[in-house]
């Protein structure tokens, strides 16, 4: 604004004085303005009424249109008239559309209630997947409705039984262990069995490998005790001889039993996490089945801990045997030197 008033006085200073005014000009014609005439918004618009691009649009509506409400408002269209075709394309369409999507807003709002009455019904997995898919989307409820709610409820009802299953097979393990061991195992094994499922498991887990010990401890100080009394008796004669040959091979024959009751159990504890991991497999096959993905590695570690544990179970068969030709060799000892005492016949092995 400075700079245009500067160069406003530098013009007037410079300009010569101003001139006599100019002659009034003269106004311009008035003309009457013509009304116009009233008009239907037609005129000068050609009639497109029976074009067949537009019945082609109704038809596509009818056949590919994704809402049912579309596609049968289409239909009647065409069942009808060029008119009736005309009315579907200016408001029809529109109208179809609205039905369609207050059905859907219905419809999402009876599965939403459809999952709410659902929340703490069932077992563990079922009711984790109804949380996700309560606050999941539409689709997800929808699906879940037309058959998850089978595929989970089928899911707990077997994990329920797998877990029954695995805790009858470990009460078996105890009560053999009840009825065949030594002293102290046969003790806390039965104290096991009367206090249920979770003391049984408890049991296997810790508990018979402290009593096991104690045992074991036991049978060698009375196998001490015996060579002692063996050696004080008859050490001059034959039979303090064929004692000591026999009190050595029991000694070694304690040990390869104790070997191969090790090896056994390891043996079954691979089996059992093998088990696991069969079952762990049909888990996930059972779930890709429910999403409709079946990922390439889904059983990657499943399979490779399987591996592993089938290798630790051949690993211990292999050391069972190996116990069992020791076992073998001692008590053709003991038979050799005419004292059978502690041969295989007289020892019970767990679970045989």
């Amino acid at each position: 604004m400075f700079t245009t008033l500067i160069r406003a006085d530098v013009a007037l200073a410079d300009d010569p004085p101003p001139g006599p005014p100019p002659p009034p000009t003269t106004p311009a014609p008035r003309f009457r303005r013509r009304p116009y005439a009233n008009r239907d918004g037609r005129e000068g618009v050609p009639d497109i009424t029976g074009d067949p691009r537009l019945r082609q649009l109704v038809v596509d509506n009818a056949e590919l249109a994704e809402d049912r409400e579309v596609r049968e408002a289409a239909a009647a269209a065409l069942a009808g008239t060029d008119q009736d075709i005309m009315v579907f394309l200016n408001t029809g369409l529109d109208e179809a559309k609205a039905r369609a999507q207050a059905r859907k807003q219905e419809e999402a709002r009876q599965n939403l209630a459809a999952c709410q009455a659902l929340r703490g019904t069932g077992g563990p997995l079922f009711n984790a997947e109804v949380e996700r898919v309560f606050a999941g989307t539409d689709s997800d409820r929808v699906g879940f409705l037309l058959y998850g709610v089978e595929v989970y409820r089928a899911l707990d009802d077997k994990a329920t039984a797998d877990a029954r299953t695995r805790a009858d097979q470990l009460r078996g393990r105890v009560t053999v262990l009840a009825a065949s061991a030594g002293p102290e195992v046969q003790r806390t094994a039965q104290e096991a069995l009367n206090a249920g499922d979770a003391a049984i498991a408890e049991y296997l887990r810790a508990g018979y490998q402290a009593a096991a010990r104690l045992d074991a401890e036991q049978r060698e100080q009375e196998i001490r005790d015996q060579e002692a009394r063996e050696r004080a008796a008859e050490e001059l004669s034959d039979l303090a001889k064929r004692a000591a040959l026999a009190s050595q091979a029991r000694q070694r024959l304690l040990v390869a039993h104790g070997n191969g009751v090790r090896a056994l159990e390891k043996a079954a504890n691979a089996v059992v996490l093998a088990g696991n991991e069969a079952r762990r497999a049909e888990q996930i096959l059972a779930a890709n089945n429910a999403g409709g993905t079946h990922p390439a590695d889904s059983f990657t570690a499943v399979k490779a801990e399987t591996a592993r544990q089938l290798a630790n179970a051949r690993t211990a068969a292999t050391e069972a045997e190996t116990a069992a030709t020791q076992a073998t060799v001692e008590a053709n000892i003991l038979v050799e030197v005419n004292l059978p005492y502690g041969a295989p016949s007289e020892l019970r092995w767990p679970g045989a």
